[in-house]
């Protein structure tokens, strides 16, 4: 019964941290999906299909509030640039999984908009203009999801009791006191 409520929780994160104004792709949804399916031990399937729908879902809400067009002919690749980089996170190494999945989503939707948006001329040039025009894209991506990850990670280690009893733990008795005189 847990597993449904993070699939709602997950749900409607993404939809509300993509709903929300914001600087450009600074939103942790990497992060956000590495923690339900690492932390949470959620499967691949399951973060798959909950990615599509929150997205599909926000794309809808976007559409209405701002206008947006709900689908493009970009489209292909950002839904299947979710899918890839769910089925390439480890469960090891969260910040490096992190680095590597948002860079490779980078690399995969701005080759769809050089393939696909006309905005690129379809040579070499092109295709380095293309990249080098979405780098602040990726800065704040990557931003974004780094903190996340850190923070989504910290979250669940202090918030499950196996998390708090071995932070705990690590303590000397002298941090322990000092943790226990701010709760009495």
């Amino acid at each position: 019964m847990k597993k449904i409520y993070l699939v709602i929780l997950g749900f409607c994160s993404i939809v509300l941290l993509r709903a929300i104004p914001h600087i450009a792709n600074c939103v942790p949804i990497f992060a956000l999906l590495a923690g339900l399916s690492v932390n949470y031990k959620l499967s691949k399937k399951t973060v798959t299909l909950l990615t599509l729908a929150a997205i599909l879902t926000s794309d809808l809400l976007l559409s209405i509030i701002y206008g947006y067009p709900i689908m493009g002919n970009y489209s292909l690749f950002t839904y299947s640039g979710f899918a890839l980089i769910i089925v390439l996170q480890q469960p090891h190494k969260l910040i490096i999984n992190t680095i590597v999945t948002t860079t490779t989503y980078w690399l995969w939707t701005n080759l769809g908009v050089w393939l696909v948006a006309g905005m690129y001329n379809h040579n070499s040039e092109g295709l380095a203009l293309c990249y080098t025009m979405a780098l602040p894209f990726l800065r704040y991506s990557l931003l974004a999801n780094i903190i996340g990850t850190i923070a989504f990670t910290t979250i669940y280690r202090l918030t499950t009791a196996n998390g708090i009893l071995n932070y705990l733990g690590r303590l000397n008795t002298r941090q322990r006191n000092r943790i226990n005189n701010i709760f009495h």
